[in-house]
């Protein structure tokens, strides 16, 4: 239906975008293949206008192409001439009109605040081509959009000259100033000391676990008992897995799969994959090649050896609908925050915190946020930087409602949780999710902020792909990461 509430991860997944290469796209989870759709059905009524605009009750009824046409509808609406234009070029390529979409609604929200301002919304759907092309074509010819809500950070358009620093602006703001982020997902977009945009909210990565598979066990599900060790996550990983010759009944614990959490897995056992104090890499640290090796055991353990036969079990072992946990074939994923309102009803489940390495000392978390910067040629630059102080501030209540992408604004009310998590499991485990999570982000670690951040997790990928694969030892595969990404690093630091 295109009224499906899906979150952007669940796109990439479905548009096979995750895990791309290139300078400016983000790291992604591995995609799960598409699935082949039918042809769009023709439709059978008027399609919608600017003018006569879908309710949220008729939007379920509306074909492919009378949703297409809604969106391209809303894109030719007139402002009034007293109004400033305020163009929002966003990554998302969701129809514009439809009120499960959180942006539609925050753009809503600020408009009624800002009566004097019309936010034009412009979807990645709405032109052809990939979406940094087209930003970064549109800001070399001198008329780039406002302000851009992109799921990759801005460092490496800023590095090319192209994103605006925020810092005058957030110091002046009475709101959205640096003391009201926490720490981690603030660090996403600074650089060289400067801060290069803003993120819109900041979920980030637990383990979560099947409790109905955990009491049947005899298995405590309270928070408190729970591993926070690798060892102890290994031990009870081992009480869940089951074969049946080379097909998997059950399988436990699969850390290794949520390559977006790589950051805080390494940070877990005490390294780091970057320093953006230093703006040095550190891929061939010790601690990252133990982690690499435990890893091995743990799979040579419990999965038989053999890191393809795994991954042939499932396309999915996060917690979305169509995963191994979800389909009860898995008990201990790791995945975000965001899946909360995704994962089926039916599934009774509980999250926990990120167990800790042999070297490591504390837990450590990953997040994986939108965000929200200004290119250089904004028109309009205070403008739009309230439009991104309102999205990562009073407008994220609108957004976590909908979708559970937790803020990264201190000041977010501890006492309201999703609406839509709260049609699942009940008020109070709502809040108590909710207050989890709110708790655990300042325990989020630097990531995202690197230049050629796309590069390195090119690197990184190749490197622990070789190692799970034994093709290679993993000090020898993470010496090449490292060489080259810090090679590409330097060239980059030279022209900046």
């Amino acid at each position: 239906m295109v009224n499906k509430k899906m979150s952007r991860r669940e796109f990439l997944r479905a548009a096979a975008l995750a895990g791309g290469s290139g300078i400016l796209s983000a790291c992604a989870p591995a995609a799960a293949p598409a699935p082949t759709q039918p042809p769009a059905a023709e439709p059978t009524a008027v399609p919608p206008t600017a003018t006569s605009e879908p309710t949220p009750e008729s939007w379920g009824e509306m074909t492919e192409a009378e949703a297409t046409a809604a969106a391209e509808a809303a894109l030719k609406v007139t402002p009034a001439a007293d109004k400033t234009v305020i163009e929002l070029l966003s990554v998302y390529g969701e129809v514009l009109t439809n009120e499960t979409q959180p942006h539609y609604v925050v753009n809503k929200e600020y408009e009624a605040l800002h009566p004097d301002q019309y936010i034009k919304y412009v979807p990645s759907s709405m032109f052809t081509g990939a979406f940094n092309e087209v930003l970064l074509a549109r800001i070399a010819s001198g008329d780039p959009p406002d302000l851009v809500l992109h799921w990759s950070s801005p460092i490496a358009i800023a590095a090319r000259g192209a994103c605006m620093e925020l810092d005058d602006l957030m110091a002046a703001h009475p709101v959205a100033n640096k003391d009201a982020f926490y720490a981690g997902p603030l660090s996403t977009c600074n650089w060289l000391g400067k801060q290069w945009g803003l993120t819109v909210n900041a979920s980030e990565c637990c383990t979560y676990a099947d409790t109905d598979m955990m009491e049947e066990r005899g298995i405590s599900t309270k928070r408190e008992d729970f591993p926070t060790t690798w060892d102890g996550l290994k031990e009870l990983s081992a009480k869940f897995v089951k074969w049946d010759g080379d097909t998997m009944k059950l399988a436990g614990a699969t850390p290794w799969f949520a390559n977006w959490a790589w950051p805080s897995l390494v940070e877990c056992n005490g390294a780091k994959f970057y320093d953006g104090t230093t703006n040095k890499y550190s891929i061939n640290d010790e601690r990252i090649a133990e982690m690499l090796e435990y890893w091995l055991n743990w799979i040579d353990e419990q999965y038989k050896g053999d890191y393809d036969l795994l991954k042939q079990q499932s396309a999915d072992w996060g917690t979305y609908p169509e995963s191994a946990f979800a389909l009860n074939l898995q008990a201990l994923p790791t995945d975000g925050l965001w899946s909360l309102t995704h994962i089926p009803y039916e599934k009774h489940y509980e999250i926990y915190k990120m167990p800790v390495g042999p070297s490591g000392t504390e837990s450590r978390t990953s997040v994986w946020p939108n965000f929200m910067f200004i290119p250089v040629g904004s028109k309009h630059v205070q403008e739009a930087f309230e439009v991104i102080a309102y999205y990562c501030t009073e407008g994220m209540i609108a957004w976590f409602d909908r979708w559970s992408d937790f803020p990264a604004w201190k000041d977010f009310p501890k006492e309201h949780a999703p609406a839509e998590l709260i049609a699942r499991v009940g008020k109070e485990k709502a809040l108590e999710l909710t207050a989890f999570g709110l708790d655990y982000i300042g325990a989020a670690v630097e990531q995202w902020n690197s230049p050629v951040d796309d590069f390195a997790i090119d690197q990184i990928n190749r490197a622990f792909d070789q190692v799970l694969h034994k093709a290679t030892e993993p000090m020898e595969a993470l010496e090449e990461a490292h060489k080259l990404s810090q090679a590409k690093l330097d060239e980059v630091m030279e022209s900046a």
